[in-house]
Formats: structure tokens, sequence, C-alpha cells
């Protein structure tokens, strides 16, 4: 824990109602945050929001958090983007008596009230690329959201972004947003990629799911902006390859919205060598990276890159795309493509899966690298930007 400085502190309100049942990036971005939080801070107090009683308590419990004397949770009967948020959620905090409110993601109470605002912006995606994201519900109301976005940025004390490049994608598309005003703070990889690594399962994969050959792996959302297509575009052409067997594995909820993945395996008669997994927890998701021989992240754009960085940690060479945030990310510790390139794709793929010494170099830079993203140093970050907002730094 910090050393106890003098004086009381300030209360700081987190919402942690991104923490959903199957759990995405977002929540367990906010996850590690109110586990760590409380580890490195005890001169503060937390209150952390949620909108599910049940949820709440078994967060709580996963993350110790009775434990803790400077921490307490609420749970709320009305969700984030609900008109009764924007209603109650400012009497809520008065009452709560709290200094900040930090939001893990973008939505905050769109008119002023008494805590300073925190809001942490993971990337500007539907803002930059509406043609990712065609069908999403940011893409339908994209005036509304572009106006509410504005507003956020606005009313917001300080921004938190997940890179330098999201940092500046906020930079120059919002007027107001001053270098003052924004703050880069990385995301950390939890301890159990790291000690999968040490203990990688090449057979969880190939038993599960009944799998023979080389495995490549690529886990995310369904949207177009994750590039699943070109992958499986690409991974068709290294299935001409005589020597190899290689069979690609997409971890990550299915959405019936963009359905043109699966519709593509399948008309091309592709589906022994593609598997769908779903949504997996976290602990499978694990073993999932760790049974795998090459990870390939080949996103049009990324805010941060996290399933790239925990395939690294947990032991697995990462062929990325060199688009948004991703080069920043992860350094020298990955194979860079151009993502529309599928040529290129399948060739990064065809020489990592050919060459197990370099696959094997390739995994230990990659652990190596990974290490630098900790969830204790964010966490601490992130209480002095709570500070500093509070005026109590």
């Amino acid at each position: 824990m910090m050393e106890g400085r003098k004086g009381t502190g300030i209360k700081v309100a987190v919402d942690a109602r991104w923490i959903f049942e199957k759990m995405s990036g977002v929540g367990r971005v906010t996850k590690n945050l109110i586990l760590h939080l409380p580890q490195v801070d005890d001169r503060n107090r937390y209150v952390f929001i949620f909108d599910d009683e049940r949820r709440m308590k078994r967060v709580a419990k996963e993350c110790g958090l009775a434990e803790f004397s400077n921490v307490e949770t609420v749970a709320v009967p009305y969700g984030i983007f609900s008109l009764k948020n924007q209603l109650k959620l400012p009497r809520l905090l008065k009452k709560l008596d709290v200094d900040v409110f930090h939001s893990t993601n973008f939505m905050i109470p769109l008119r002023r009230c008494r805590p300073k605002m925190i809001v942490t912006i993971h990337d500007l995606i539907p803002l930059l690329f509406p043609q990712y994201t065609p069908r999403s519900k940011k893409r339908r109301f994209f005036f509304l959201y572009k106006l509410i976005m504005k507003r956020i940025v606005r009313l917001a004390d300080i921004i938190v972004a997940d890179s330098e490049n999201t940092r500046q994608d906020v930079i120059r598309n919002f007027a107001f947003p001053s270098a003052d005003k924004t703050r880069v703070v990385h995301c950390g990889i939890a301890r159990k990629y790291f000690d999968r690594a040490e203990e990688r399962e090449p057979a969880y994969l190939r038993e599960r799911y009944g799998i023979e050959g080389d495995i490549i792996i690529a886990a995310g959302r369904a949207d177009p902006y994750k590039n699943t297509l070109g992958l499986v575009k690409a991974f068709v052409i290294v299935l001409r390859e005589k020597e190899l067997r290689p069979h690609l594995v997409i971890v990550g909820e299915e959405d019936e919205r963009y359905p043109e993945v699966r519709d593509y395996v399948e008309e091309n008669g592709l589906s022994e060598h593609v598997t769908f997994t779903g949504y997996l927890d976290e602990g499978d998701l694990v073993r999932a990276y760790a049974s795998a021989d090459v990870m390939v992240h080949p996103s049009m754009y990324e805010g941060f890159g996290l399933p790239a960085l925990e395939s690294m940690a947990a032991g697995t060479p990462v062929i990325s795309s060199n688009a948004g945030s991703l080069p920043e990310v992860l350094g020298d510790a990955a194979v860079f493509v151009e993502p529309a390139d599928e040529k290129g794709m399948a060739a990064a793929m065809t020489d990592l899966l050919t060459q197990p010494e370099k696959r094997r170099k390739m995994a230990e830079r990659g652990r190596e690298w990974a290490r630098r993203y900790k969830w204790e140093d964010a966490a601490r970050k992130t209480v002095q930007i709570y500070e500093e907002a509070a005026g109590d730094a």
C-alpha cells in the first residue's frame, strides 16, 4: 500500500456498472481498477457504484473489498444510459458527499454537478471511422452520439485515455480539451496471464474443440473494425501451404448484426478449419491464449489492444496490424502488418508457423514487454489524477 500521508484524503465514486455479466474489455479494465485502487491507496475513500446487487456482491468477494476499511459499495436501480441515471446519479453523488466521480467509459452526468468529473475515453472509433461500426447504435444515432461526446468532453475535468494515440485523437477532434486536461493511463495485465505462460496448456483448445494442427487465435468483438473477415481471407492463403495444417480459432461472442465472418466461412467450405468458440470467461480465455501457436490481432483501429498484450503475457507470439495505438502499445514485441494487406498477413502467419525457434524468441520478448503493463501502476496513476482533480495532490 501507499504510505499514509497527513490529511483526511478525498472520497471518490467509481462507476462499476460497466462490469457486465459477460465481461467486455471495458468491464475487465473497470474490475481491475476496483481491485487495485484500495491495494495501492489507503488514504482516500472509495465507493463503487453497481446496478445489480448480486453482481456487486460477487465482484466485491472476488476483489476482496471487505478487507479494506476505506471501500464501500452501492447498488442503484438504474442503468448507465437511462434517463433515471441522468436525473438521479447527481443526487446520489451529492448524498454520498464524493469529491470525484470517475466513469471508466464515456458516459457521465450531462449537467454540471458537485463532484469533479473524470471520464475514460478508450477510443473514438464511431467518430473517426463510422464505416467500421455500421450497425451500432452509435452509428444509427450518430448525431446524438457526437453531441453527447462533445458535452462529455466539455464537462469532464480530466479525460483519461488508454494510450497517447487516443489522447491525441481526443485533442484533435474536440476543440475544448487542451493537453492540460488529458492524461494517459495504460491498462495493465493481470498476473494470471503470466502464470499461464509458465505452464502452457497446448492441449486445451485441441481437446476442447477437437482441433488438430497449428492453432492461430484471434479474439475480440464482432464489429467490422476488428477486421476478422480480413484475417479469415488471409488464413485461406495460409491453408494453401502444403506443409502446414493450420486451424483458426475465433474467440468472442457472435453478434447477429455482423454475420459476415461466419457466412464467409460456411459459404467457402472452411468450417473444418475455423472454430468459433463464442464468449469465453477470463479463465478459459487465458487458457485459450496459452494453447495457441500464434495470435493475430488484425484490427483496422484500436484505442489500446488488450488481447494482444494478454496473449504476449500468456507466452503466445503476436502478429498485429499497425493501426491506431497498436505500435505504441506493443512496441518491438510484435510482427506488424498493414490491416488491409491480406497477403502480408498470410506471409507473417506462414513465417511464424514454419519457424518454431522464431516463435520461441518472440514469445520470450512478448512476455518481457508485457511485464511493463502493471495494474498497480495504472491504479497509482489514477489515484494521482483523482487527487489532482480534487485539488488534494
